[in-house]
Protein backbone atom coordinates (compact mmCIF):
# COMPACT_ATOMS: atom_id res chain seq x y z
CA UNK A 1 0.00 0.00 0.00
CA UNK A 2 1.23 3.62 -0.98
CA UNK A 3 1.77 6.09 1.75
CA UNK A 4 -0.56 8.92 1.86
CA UNK A 5 0.35 13.00 2.78
CA UNK A 6 -2.17 14.77 4.27
CA UNK A 7 -3.00 17.70 6.36
CA UNK A 8 -4.43 18.43 9.83
CA UNK A 9 -6.16 21.56 9.90
CA UNK A 10 -8.32 22.74 12.90
CA UNK A 11 -10.44 25.77 14.47
CA UNK A 12 -9.61 28.31 11.39
CA UNK A 13 -12.47 30.69 13.18
CA UNK A 14 -13.51 32.12 9.96
CA UNK A 15 -14.61 35.57 11.05
CA UNK A 16 -17.60 37.27 9.31
CA UNK A 17 -20.63 39.49 10.88
CA UNK A 18 -21.65 37.15 13.12
CA UNK A 19 -18.28 36.16 14.85
CA UNK A 20 -17.58 37.14 18.76
CA UNK A 21 -15.81 40.31 19.36
CA UNK A 22 -12.94 38.84 20.18
CA UNK A 23 -12.64 36.86 17.24
CA UNK A 24 -12.69 39.88 14.97
CA UNK A 25 -10.17 41.69 17.10
CA UNK A 26 -8.13 38.48 16.40
CA UNK A 27 -8.76 38.56 13.02
CA UNK A 28 -8.54 42.67 12.85
CA UNK A 29 -4.77 41.87 14.73
CA UNK A 30 -3.23 39.13 13.27
CA UNK A 31 -5.14 37.97 10.43
CA UNK A 32 -5.65 34.42 10.69
CA UNK A 33 -6.87 33.94 6.79
CA UNK A 34 -4.09 35.39 5.66
CA UNK A 35 -2.03 32.99 7.77
CA UNK A 36 -4.50 30.24 6.01
CA UNK A 37 -3.91 30.92 2.86
CA UNK A 38 -0.21 31.28 3.49
CA UNK A 39 -0.25 27.61 4.66
CA UNK A 40 -1.81 26.25 1.96
CA UNK A 41 -0.07 28.28 -1.33
CA UNK A 42 3.14 26.95 0.67
CA UNK A 43 2.61 23.01 1.68
CA UNK A 44 3.34 20.48 -0.72
CA UNK A 45 0.29 19.51 -2.40
CA UNK A 46 -1.75 16.94 0.24
CA UNK A 47 -3.67 13.72 -0.82
CA UNK A 48 -6.38 15.22 1.78
CA UNK A 49 -7.38 17.89 3.81
CA UNK A 50 -8.77 16.77 7.61
CA UNK A 51 -10.67 20.02 8.81
CA UNK A 52 -11.75 19.32 12.59
CA UNK A 53 -14.19 22.01 12.90
CA UNK A 54 -15.15 25.28 13.77
CA UNK A 55 -14.20 26.20 10.77
CA UNK A 56 -16.70 29.03 10.44
CA UNK A 57 -17.28 31.13 13.89
CA UNK A 58 -21.03 31.53 14.23
CA UNK A 59 -21.36 32.01 10.24
CA UNK A 60 -24.22 32.17 7.69
CA UNK A 61 -24.06 29.91 4.22
CA UNK A 62 -22.02 32.83 1.95
CA UNK A 63 -19.54 32.62 5.02
CA UNK A 64 -19.05 28.78 4.37
CA UNK A 65 -18.76 29.48 0.58
CA UNK A 66 -16.01 32.33 1.22
CA UNK A 67 -14.00 30.02 2.90
CA UNK A 68 -14.77 27.02 0.29
CA UNK A 69 -13.41 29.21 -2.17
CA UNK A 70 -9.94 29.81 -0.16
CA UNK A 71 -8.95 26.09 -0.16
CA UNK A 72 -10.42 25.77 -3.85
CA UNK A 73 -7.87 28.43 -5.37
CA UNK A 74 -5.07 26.77 -3.83
CA UNK A 75 -5.91 22.87 -4.05
CA UNK A 76 -8.57 22.53 -6.25
CA UNK A 77 -8.84 19.06 -7.13
CA UNK A 78 -7.78 17.78 -3.38
CA UNK A 79 -10.67 16.71 -1.18
CA UNK A 80 -11.49 18.43 1.94
CA UNK A 81 -12.87 16.34 4.43
CA UNK A 82 -14.68 18.28 7.55
CA UNK A 83 -16.56 17.94 10.92
CA UNK A 84 -18.41 20.42 12.84
CA UNK A 85 -17.22 22.06 16.04
CA UNK A 86 -19.57 24.26 18.64
CA UNK A 87 -19.08 27.70 16.67
CA UNK A 88 -19.96 25.63 13.41
CA UNK A 89 -23.44 25.75 11.57
CA UNK A 90 -24.05 22.48 10.40
CA UNK A 91 -26.84 23.45 7.75
CA UNK A 92 -25.03 26.78 7.09
CA UNK A 93 -21.92 24.38 6.02
CA UNK A 94 -24.29 21.96 3.80
CA UNK A 95 -25.41 24.86 2.12
CA UNK A 96 -22.36 27.29 1.81
CA UNK A 97 -19.46 24.38 1.66
CA UNK A 98 -20.94 21.52 0.44
CA UNK A 99 -23.97 22.68 -2.05
CA UNK A 100 -25.96 20.65 -0.62
CA UNK A 101 -29.84 21.05 0.75
CA UNK A 102 -30.23 21.80 4.60
CA UNK A 103 -31.74 18.74 6.52
CA UNK A 104 -32.05 20.53 10.08
CA UNK A 105 -29.67 17.17 11.51
CA UNK A 106 -25.85 16.46 12.65
CA UNK A 107 -23.44 16.27 10.15
CA UNK A 108 -22.15 12.80 9.45
CA UNK A 109 -20.79 10.99 6.47
CA UNK A 110 -17.80 8.11 5.44
CA UNK A 111 -16.01 8.52 2.71
CA UNK A 112 -13.39 6.70 1.16
CA UNK A 113 -9.70 7.50 -0.34
CA UNK A 114 -7.34 5.08 -1.94
CA UNK A 115 -8.21 1.97 0.16
CA UNK A 116 -8.34 4.85 3.30
CA UNK A 117 -12.18 5.41 4.83
CA UNK A 118 -12.24 8.11 6.87
CA UNK A 119 -15.71 8.68 8.98
CA UNK A 120 -16.43 12.32 10.35
CA UNK A 121 -19.08 12.29 13.30
CA UNK A 122 -20.94 15.72 14.64
CA UNK A 123 -19.77 15.94 18.32
CA UNK A 124 -21.19 19.30 18.68
CA UNK A 125 -24.38 19.67 17.32
CA UNK A 126 -26.91 18.94 20.11
CA UNK A 127 -24.60 20.69 22.84
CA UNK A 128 -22.11 23.13 21.70
CA UNK A 129 -19.05 23.15 24.14
CA UNK A 130 -19.94 19.99 25.16
CA UNK A 131 -19.47 17.00 22.87
CA UNK A 132 -22.03 14.44 22.88
CA UNK A 133 -22.22 11.63 20.04
CA UNK A 134 -26.23 10.75 20.04
CA UNK A 135 -27.51 6.83 19.55
CA UNK A 136 -28.21 7.90 16.27
CA UNK A 137 -24.32 8.48 15.47
CA UNK A 138 -23.15 6.03 17.29
CA UNK A 139 -25.45 3.24 15.60
CA UNK A 140 -24.45 4.54 12.58
CA UNK A 141 -20.63 4.42 13.87
CA UNK A 142 -21.10 0.98 14.90
CA UNK A 143 -22.79 0.01 11.47
CA UNK A 144 -19.68 1.63 9.31
CA UNK A 145 -17.58 -0.31 11.05
CA UNK A 146 -19.33 -3.39 11.35
CA UNK A 147 -16.57 -4.45 8.02
CA UNK A 148 -13.36 -3.72 7.97
CA UNK A 149 -11.64 -1.38 4.80
CA UNK A 150 -8.75 -1.29 3.05
CA UNK A 151 -5.83 -0.46 5.39
CA UNK A 152 -8.30 0.50 8.13
CA UNK A 153 -10.37 3.79 8.98
CA UNK A 154 -10.05 7.42 10.63
CA UNK A 155 -12.35 8.92 12.48
CA UNK A 156 -12.70 12.51 12.74
CA UNK A 157 -14.69 14.96 15.24
CA UNK A 158 -14.24 18.50 16.56
CA UNK A 159 -13.78 17.34 20.23
CA UNK A 160 -11.30 14.73 21.42
CA UNK A 161 -12.30 11.38 22.33
CA UNK A 162 -9.59 11.39 25.48
CA UNK A 163 -8.97 14.82 27.32
CA UNK A 164 -6.69 14.42 30.81
CA UNK A 165 -7.44 17.89 32.27
CA UNK A 166 -10.89 18.65 31.75
CA UNK A 167 -14.14 18.61 30.22
CA UNK A 168 -12.61 19.04 26.40
CA UNK A 169 -13.49 15.44 26.19
CA UNK A 170 -16.58 14.11 23.88
CA UNK A 171 -19.54 11.94 25.88
CA UNK A 172 -21.27 8.68 23.86
CA UNK A 173 -25.03 8.06 24.18
CA UNK A 174 -23.19 4.58 24.96
CA UNK A 175 -19.85 2.85 25.64
CA UNK A 176 -17.83 2.28 21.98
CA UNK A 177 -15.20 0.92 23.91
CA UNK A 178 -15.94 -2.86 22.37
CA UNK A 179 -17.24 -1.66 18.68
CA UNK A 180 -13.96 0.28 18.61
CA UNK A 181 -11.64 -2.25 20.18
CA UNK A 182 -12.92 -4.93 17.41
CA UNK A 183 -12.30 -2.37 14.56
CA UNK A 184 -10.05 -1.21 11.76
CA UNK A 185 -9.57 2.31 13.33
CA UNK A 186 -5.94 3.35 12.95
CA UNK A 187 -6.08 6.82 14.23
CA UNK A 188 -8.40 9.63 16.06
CA UNK A 189 -7.88 13.28 14.82
CA UNK A 190 -9.88 16.11 16.56
CA UNK A 191 -9.27 19.60 17.40
CA UNK A 192 -11.47 21.69 20.01
CA UNK A 193 -8.67 22.44 22.44
CA UNK A 194 -6.72 24.94 20.58
CA UNK A 195 -3.08 22.98 21.89
CA UNK A 196 -1.32 20.28 20.27
CA UNK A 197 -1.72 16.67 22.33
CA UNK A 198 -0.46 13.24 21.13
CA UNK A 199 -2.20 10.75 23.49
CA UNK A 200 -3.40 7.00 22.32
CA UNK A 201 -7.16 5.72 23.07
CA UNK A 202 -7.73 2.19 22.85
CA UNK A 203 -4.41 1.54 21.40
CA UNK A 204 -4.73 3.98 18.69
CA UNK A 205 -3.22 7.44 18.14
CA UNK A 206 -4.59 10.10 19.06
CA UNK A 207 -3.95 13.27 17.83
CA UNK A 208 -5.42 16.85 18.65
CA UNK A 209 -4.72 19.41 16.75
CA UNK A 210 -3.57 23.28 17.16
CA UNK A 211 -5.87 26.13 16.28
CA UNK A 212 -5.41 28.34 13.00
CA UNK A 213 -6.61 31.61 14.17
CA UNK A 214 -5.08 31.68 18.49
CA UNK A 215 -4.03 29.21 20.86
CA UNK A 216 -5.18 28.45 24.50
CA UNK A 217 -3.30 27.29 27.21
CA UNK A 218 -3.85 26.01 30.79
CA UNK A 219 -2.06 27.65 33.46
CA UNK A 220 -2.53 25.12 36.60
CA UNK A 221 -0.80 26.91 39.10
CA UNK A 222 -2.91 29.73 38.74
CA UNK A 223 -6.02 28.25 37.58
CA UNK A 224 -6.52 29.99 34.17
CA UNK A 225 -6.22 29.51 30.31
CA UNK A 226 -4.06 31.89 28.48
CA UNK A 227 -5.26 32.83 24.68
CA UNK A 228 -2.46 32.99 22.43
CA UNK A 229 -1.70 34.31 19.15
CA UNK A 230 0.02 31.01 18.72
CA UNK A 231 -1.36 29.58 15.21
CA UNK A 232 -0.39 26.15 13.77
CA UNK A 233 -1.06 22.71 11.76
CA UNK A 234 0.18 19.08 11.03
CA UNK A 235 2.02 18.25 8.42
CA UNK A 236 0.94 14.28 8.31
CA UNK A 237 2.13 10.91 6.65
CA UNK A 238 0.21 7.62 6.70
CA UNK A 239 2.78 4.70 6.30
CA UNK A 240 0.84 1.68 6.39
CA UNK A 241 -1.53 2.00 9.31
CA UNK A 242 0.75 4.35 11.39
CA UNK A 243 0.28 8.28 11.12
CA UNK A 244 2.95 10.42 11.84
CA UNK A 245 3.51 14.28 11.36
CA UNK A 246 5.17 17.59 11.93
CA UNK A 247 3.45 20.76 13.36
CA UNK A 248 3.97 23.76 11.46
CA UNK A 249 3.65 26.68 13.51
CA UNK A 250 2.70 29.97 11.38
CA UNK A 251 2.52 32.32 14.58
CA UNK A 252 4.98 31.30 16.77
CA UNK A 253 4.72 34.33 19.16
CA UNK A 254 3.80 33.77 22.32
CA UNK A 255 1.74 37.08 22.56
CA UNK A 256 -1.16 36.83 25.31
CA UNK A 257 -4.15 38.19 24.03
CA UNK A 258 -6.21 37.14 27.29
CA UNK A 259 -7.12 34.69 30.18
CA UNK A 260 -10.02 33.32 31.78
CA UNK A 261 -10.59 31.40 34.74
CA UNK A 262 -10.71 27.23 34.67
Amino acid sequence: MKDLKFAHISDTHFCCEGSSDFVKEVNKKYNPVEKLQFVLDNMAKPDFILFTGDTVHEGEPEDYAKLKAIFDRYHPDVPVFCTMGNHDRADNFRVGFLGKEPTGKPYYDVFYHDDLRIITLDSAFHYGMKGWLCKEQCDFLKETLSTNYGRGTIVITHHPFKWENDGNALTTEYDLSEIIEKSDIIGFINGHAHINCVSFFHGRIHITGESMCFGIEPRIKDNIYVYTEKMAWNECKLEGKEISFTQHAVSPDYTILKSKSM
